[in-house]
């Protein structure tokens, strides 16, 4: 498993079990930035994503990928040179 870039990472919190039984305790947390590319989703911009990284990617499904030059993107499908930091597995928005 690829580690998370330490110049990504901005805090740590808690997550209930309850929140998320099905998922690992080896969660992290993005904010979806511009693009507004998965509308149909349910993510806009600045949008809480839950990602766990002990669940793979599968195709069709959003998960989170780095590039090379570490940049971080929310995809459906796996580009070759991208390496998968966890698939999406929770989406939260305020009102």
């Amino acid at each position: 498993m690829e580690p998370l870039p330490h110049e990504k990472i901005q805090k740590y919190i808690h997550l209930s079990k309850e929140l998320l039984s099905d998922c690992s305790n080896n969660l992290f947390i993005g904010i979806a930035d511009g693009g507004n590319h998965f509308l149909a989703d349910g993510i806009k911009e600045g949008t809480t994503l839950v990602f766990d990284r002990e669940k793979v990617h599968e195709s069709g499904f959003l998960s989170c990928f780095m590039d090379s030059e570490r940049n971080l993107h929310l995809l459906k499908q796996n580009m070759d040179s991208y390496v998968h930091l966890g698939r999406l597995v929770g989406v939260l928005n305020a009102i």
